[in-house]
């Protein structure tokens, strides 16, 4: 059976083995709390998929997504451009309007062609020639940086996450806070669904 492909603006999350427990986490968008630190950051810290934990590749023109593709990355759920901060250590925050040279990034793999769903990827800043990995931070919760310049041993596992796209024009974001963590049931299919 094929695997769905990686196209423009479709909704993808990214999993990957927590070097320390051996469990398979998933990355997130966290809430605005008011801390400014804590805005939005990502963290790889999940063990299901749900609207915070899916994020899509924003192209100009690209139907498909392949190895090496520049695209902006976006939370599915915040609606709002990710970007690896300078003024932060280069952690990710999924938290501009505009799409500038800061919210670029790539997906680098050993795939010639278009990348599919369960692909193992790396994460790739293209302002800051970096690779991106998560590392305990200040919350100890997996925070996505983008500062390796080698790939290291973090890759991904790409989950294409069918019929979620981030071509809505909502500004509001899909989910609170309040529902999210009301929540009991991902909101991807059970097919996607990581075990802990």
């Amino acid at each position: 059976m094929a695997k769905n492909p990686l196209s423009a603006n479709d909704a993808f999350a990214l999993e990957f083995m927590h070097d320390m427990s051996y469990n398979r986490r998933v990355c997130t968008s966290e809430g605005d709390c008011g801390n400014a630190h804590f805005d939005m950051v990502m963290n790889c810290n999940r063990g299901w998929i749900r609207e915070w934990e899916m994020f899509c590749a924003m192209t100009d023109g690209v139907k498909k997504i392949h190895n090496g593709t520049v695209f902006g990355l976006r939370s599915y759920n915040w609606n709002r451009y990710c970007a690896s901060e300078q003024s932060d250590e280069h952690v990710i925050h999924c938290n501009r309007i505009d799409l500038r040279d800061w919210e670029y990034f790539m997906f680098l793999s050993n795939s010639d062609g278009e990348l599919r769903d369960g692909d193992t990827v790396y994460l790739y800043s293209v302002q800051w020639g970096t690779y991106c990995y998560p590392r305990s931070g200040v919350t100890f919760d997996m925070e996505m940086r983008c500062d390796a310049t080698t790939q290291g041993g973090i890759p991904y596992t790409l989950h294409v996450v069918a019929g979620r796209s981030c071509d809505s024009k909502e500004t509001e974001p899909r989910v609170t806070s309040d529902e999210y963590y009301s929540t009991t049931q991902p909101v991807a299919s059970s097919a996607y669904r990581v075990s802990p």
